[in-house]
């Protein structure tokens, strides 16, 4: 088993308003956790391919992540298919106690097509990793609160599209500004309504000045689906649930 520890400080513009940090900039913190580890595996001489993209993430919250915070992330590979492999991260506070978990399903890339998964890393033993969250579905149409926005430049990575970090605060800010208008015909219990989860598929890639639409609605108490779409075409899609969802 090969795993990374790292160690890292939460920045004061990493904490939005509420002096916590957003689901998407959690994601960046997991990511040094990542690169920390591809780096550990080059070292060992680890094949680990030209090219990696995220396909699906599950994110657990056990409490909000402060500015100022110093933490640690454990990364480690959990399992290996024959074009995919998945990282599992644990993000630790001062204490040791947990504070969050990321499990990322990535594929491997040559010129930007699926390619198969190097035989050295396959060869990586795995790591024992808990998570197990439902798959997200489609918004009922019916019921979807709805909002439409273009991609901005600053959305936009190195790779020319838009950073998934960017995708998943926009899909919890059409959460958190639904709730606040009220938008859902289903109660979504008692506040503060903190998110406690996210399953996220990315189905495509985004690029500057690219119209968006943003439509999410209520399946169950604490439990919302929700969808970014470019046309007709599905990019992102996530299912959310608050604590006392779970």
């Amino acid at each position: 088993m090969v795993s990374v520890t790292t160690a890292l400080t939460v920045r004061i513009d990493e904490a939005d308003g509420d002096d916590s940090v957003p689901p998407g900039k959690l994601l960046a913190l997991f990511d040094e956790g990542r690169f920390d580890l591809y780096a550990a595996l080059v070292a060992r001489g680890v094949d680990i391919g030209r090219g990696h993209a995220a396909r699906a993430e599950q994110l657990r919250l056990l409490r909000p992540l402060r500015a100022r915070e110093r933490v640690t992330v454990e990364a480690g590979l959990v399992s290996v298919g024959t074009t995919s492999y998945g990282v599992g991260h644990v993000l630790r506070d001062e204490a040791g106690a947990e504070v969050a978990r990321l499990r990322a399903t990535l594929v491997t890339l040559h010129e930007g097509q699926k390619a198969p998964v190097p035989a050295s890393l396959r060869a990586v033993p795995t790591m024992p990793f808990e998570l197990a969250l439902a798959a997200p579905e489609p918004p009922d149409g019916s019921t979807a609160f709805l909002r439409t926005s273009d991609v901005a430049h600053s959305d936009v990575n190195r790779g020319g599209h838009m950073a998934r970090t960017r995708m998943v605060d926009r899909l919890d800010d059409l959460r958190r500004l639904a709730l606040s208008k009220q938008a859902f015909e289903l109660d979504p219990g008692p506040g503060p309504h903190r998110l406690a989860a996210m399953s996220l598929v990315y189905d495509r890639e985004l690029h500057a000045g690219d119209a968006l639409r943003a439509a999410i609605a209520s399946s169950a108490r604490g439990v919302f689906d929700a969808v970014l779409v470019r046309a007709r075409e599905v990019v992102t899609h996530a299912r959310m649930w608050h604590a006392d969802a779970l």
